[in-house]
């Protein structure tokens, strides 16, 4: 995840959100009521959904959760507020 610190984006913070391998596919995210990001995703090593809850707002913490755990579940998640 990138969080930009001004409007053209030249100063930036960076961070691995999800450091486990094979995470990431099939993205969905969203900028919730509490003005910080939440994102569903594929990891495909376990083919399961994790959730992604982004703690600050330049995520440098977050809570992840395994939101099923079914064989492919993950795919094509849509998160929607």
């Amino acid at each position: 995840l990138v969080h930009c610190t001004d409007e053209k984006c030249t100063t930036r913070i960076a961070n691995v959100l999800d450091v486990s391998s094979n995470t990431g596919e099939y993205t969905s995210a969203m900028i919730g009521s509490d003005g910080y990001v939440t994102m569903a995703y594929l990891d495909a090593t376990t083919e399961t959904l994790r959730v992604l809850h982004c703690d600050t707002l330049d995520c440098t913490f977050s809570t992840k959760t395994v939101a099923h755990d079914a064989i492919s579940s993950g795919r094509w998640p849509a998160i929607i507020q």
